[in-house]
């Protein structure tokens, strides 16, 4: 995980949106960031997740590079 901050050192995540209902909770974001070539860079995504108790007990991400 830290390659990916030291890659994207001004990296955030924007828009967040959280859900949580019973043992099943979501998150949408957008991450934006500036490359190695000075392009913008956001990327959307989302965090699908199962709790057992309080703690997680599956997470499924996806994300989708916006041009």
């Amino acid at each position: 995980m830290q390659a990916f901050f030291d890659r994207f050192p001004d990296g955030k995540f924007e828009n967040l949106k959280v859900v949580v209902a019973g043992d099943i909770g979501t998150f949408e974001w957008d991450f934006v960031a500036t490359d190695a070539n000075g392009q913008l860079v956001r990327t959307a995504g989302c965090d699908l997740l199962e709790f057992v108790g309080n703690k997680v007990s599956k997470k499924n991400a996806f994300r989708k590079q916006r041009a």
